[in-house]
């Protein structure tokens, strides 16, 4: 609920990818990323995840 309260109803905190950094407007996405041994709920960028998922497919070797 708290991630739906950051989006519609703050208008004062900028929402951030937490790939990059980039400030999140409207094409993003929400993903469980595995930080330090802990999944975190996190807003990323379309462009971003698509990076994230051919990093992780060229360290697997697929």
């Amino acid at each position: 609920m708290s991630l739906l309260k950051d989006i519609f109803g703050r208008k004062k905190k900028k929402l951030t990818c937490s790939i990059c950094g980039n400030k999140i407007e409207n094409d993003f996405k929400t993903k469980y990323l595995k930080i330090n041994g802990c999944l975190e709920l996190a807003t990323v960028h379309y462009e971003c995840d698509k990076k994230l998922n051919n990093l992780e497919k060229s360290i697997k070797g697929e």
